[in-house]
Parts: structure tokens; C-alpha cells; sequence
């Protein structure tokens, strides 16, 4: 958990912060987060350009909403993460108050996941579709054919002796 005031200025660190991103409460809190934090040029500047709009009316593009980025480590390394953002008034002033999740792990098993679905829906050797990426597909344009009651034709062709071309 990270607070930060109108002015990106960290008020508040937590210990979970410190695990995931490597600096102490001490060495955050008065620094400016997003020009520590943020990995990329781009990102800063939505950053930026999302915290002049929660100065001026405590709504921004993040707030409320889940977003995925990438963070820069105390050490460097930079990785994915998931901020969930909330604004705070306190005494009149307005924070923001972010949760950061390490998502490398998720990252990882999505990327393992569409390796996944390739190999079960391509031919090794040929990199063509196979016959369960064929049913898949017949069914999903079914699917849509009978919701839009258009025309669907179907070419099969069959390739003798395939295997002396494979």
C-alpha cells in the first residue's frame, strides 16, 4: 500500500511496498513515486497528465479501476504490476491510495497458457491449424451464423499423399 499526495509526493509506505519494489519508508516517503517508480517515458507522462486531473477534481483514468504497467525496482529490474488506486480526503487535502501487486508470476502462466493453446491447436511440424483448432473454429463461425442468419459455406479439401509434401 503507497499513499501519495496531490504533488506524487509519498506520505505513506507500507512493508508490502518494500518487498515488492525494494526501498524503505524512509527512502520514499517526501520522494516523488512516479519518477521513481515508473518504468517507461510513456507512462510517465500519463501519470503525469492522470494526477493534474485528480488534482483538479479527484477523478483520474486509474481511479476505481485495475491497470497493469510495468515498475522499476530499487535494483533496477523492471516488472509487471497491477495498481488498484482509491482516492482519500483527509483534513481536506486529497491522496491517492494505491495497492501494487508483483504480477510476474500471473505474466508467466499467461504466457505459458498461449504456448499452450498453440501446441494443441498447431500442426508440429507444418505450423498449420490441426483438426481441434478446425472444430473450434467451425464451431465459433457456426455460432455466429445462426445469430446473424447470414449465408456460411464450408470448403474441406482433402490433399493426397500429404505426407510427401509435409
Amino acid at each position: 500500500v503507497i499513499m501519495i499526495d496531490q504533488n506524487e509526493q509519498v506520505r505513506f509506505w507500507s512493508d508490502s511496498a518494500r518487498r515488492i519494489l525494494g526501498y524503505t519508508a524512509k527512502e520514499m516517503t517526501g520522494r516523488n513515486l512516479h519518477d521513481i517508480v515508473i518504468s517507461d517515458e510513456a507512462g510517465l507522462m500519463q501519470a503525469k497528465k492522470g494526477m493534474a486531473e485528480f488534482e483538479r477534481s479527484g477523478k483520474g483514468p486509474i481511479i476505481g479501476n485495475l491497470w497493469e504497467s510495468n515498475a522499476v525496482r530499487k535494483d533496477g529490474t523492471i516488472f509487471p504490476v497491477e495498481i488498484a488506486v482509491t482516492p482519500l480526503i483527509q483534513d481536506g487535502k486529497r491522496f491517492a491510495v494505491g495497492v501494487v501487486r508483483d504480477i510476474t508470476d500471473r505474466k508467466k502462466a499467461e504466457e505459458e497458457k498461449k504456448s499452450l493453446l498453440a501446441l494443441t491447436t498447431t500442426d508440429g511440424l507444418t505450423g498449420i491449424a490441426n483438426r481441434r483448432c478446425f472444430d473450434d473454429v467451425l464451431l465459433r463461425e457456426y455460432s455466429r451464423h445462426s445469430r446473424s442468419w447470414t449465408d456460411l459455406s464450408l470448403i474441406l479439401i482433402d490433399i493426397d499423399y500429404f505426407k510427401l509434401y509435409n
